[in-house]
C-alpha cells in the first residue's frame, strides 16, 4: 500500500479546500493527515448518537413514539411516511442506512438530549467531537452552534460503531449513500465489501468507509469542507477510495 500512501497523500495536498484524512490497515496507523482539525459533522455526529444510546443500554426493541416536532427536512424517509411509532431498533438503522434526520432528533430526545451524547462523548475521551445542536436545526446554525468532529475522532467513532454487532453492522453495510469513497467500483461485482457512514452539508463532505478483502481490512476517514467546486471533492473521494481498492486487490 505504500505507493497507494504516497498518491493519496499528494490528493490531500493539492486539495482546494480543508481536508483531512485518517487510514488504518489491519488496525495500524498508515496515514494521518490533519487528523485533529475540526470541521462541521453534518450526518457524521450520528456515528456519536449510535454509540451513546449502546452504551447507555437501552433497549432497540422499546416502541418510541414519533412527536412531529422532531419531523425535519434534509435525509431521510421518516418525515414522508410520518409513523405515529416505531422501535429504537427501527430508528436507529434509518438513523444509519438512509442517515434520516428526523430519525436522529427522535432517538436523541429518547436519550435525554444533546447533553447525553455530549457526556458520553466526554466520559470516553472525544475532545473535538460535540452534538450542539439537533439535525436540520435552522435556528441553531444562525446562532452559532455547530455539530463538530475531527477525522482522528471519526474513525474511532465509526470503528467503536462497527463493533456492536451484525445487525449494526449490516446498516453500514446497506448504507444507501455510497457515491464517494467506493463511488468508482461499488455497482461493479468486484470482490471487496464496503461499509460506510457519509456526511454532507453547505461546503462539506465527508465519508468513512470499511473496505474488507477477506480479513484483510482497511478503514478511510475522508473529511472535506470550504471548498468552492463540490466536484473537486468528490472527484477526491472517488480517487482515494479506488486507490485503497487498488491496493487491497493487489492491481
Amino acid at each position: 500500500m505504500v505507493k497507494e500512501i504516497s498518491a493519496i497523500k499528494e490528493l490531500i495536498a493539492n486539495f482546494q479546500g480543508n481536508a483531512a484524512i485518517v487510514i488504518k490497515h489491519n488496525g495500524q496507523l498508515v496515514l494521518s493527515v490533519n487528523e485533529n482539525e475540526r470541521m462541521k459533522s453534518a450526518s457524521l455526529i450520528k456515528l456519536a448518537v449510535l454509540n451513546a444510546v449502546f452504551d447507555n443500554h437501552l433497549d432497540l426493541s422499546e416502541i418510541v413514539a414519533i412527536d412531529t416536532a422532531d419531523l425535519v427536512g434534509g435525509s431521510g424517509v421518516l418525515s414522508l411516511i410520518k409513523p405515529q411509532s416505531l422501535s429504537l431498533g427501527q430508528l436507529m438503522n434509518l438513523m444509519i442506512s438512509v442517515s434520516d434526520n428526523s430519525a436522529t432528533n427522535v432517538i436523541v430526545h429518547r436519550l435525554g438530549g444533546l447533553g447525553v451524547v455530549n457526556l458520553w462523548l466526554t466520559d470516553n475521551g472525544y475532545q473535538l467531537t460535540q452534538m450542539n445542536r439537533y439535525m436540520m436545526d435552522s435556528e441553531a446554525t444562525q446562532v452559532g452552534n455547530e455539530n463538530l468532529i475531527s477525522a482522528g475522532e471519526a474513525i474511532r467513532l465509526f470503528n467503536s460503531a462497527f463493533k456492536r454487532g451484525k445487525t449494526t453492522q449490516n446498516w453500514f453495510l446497506n448504507q444507501q449513500f455510497r457515491y464517494k469513497l467506493p463511488g468508482t467500483f461499488d455497482e461493479l461485482g468486484i470482490d471487496i465489501q464496503v461499509a460506510n457512514k457519509t456526511g454532507e452539508g453547505p461546503r462539506v463532505d465527508h465519508d468513512i468507509a470499511r473496505f474488507s478483502v477477506g480479513t484483510d481490512t482497511a478503514v478511510v476517514a475522508l473529511l472535506t469542507s470550504e471548498f468552492s467546486d463540490r466536484t473537486t471533492a468528490l472527484q477526491l473521494f472517488n480517487h482515494v477510495g479506488q486507490l485503497v481498492a487498488d491496493a487491497m486487490l493487489n492491481k
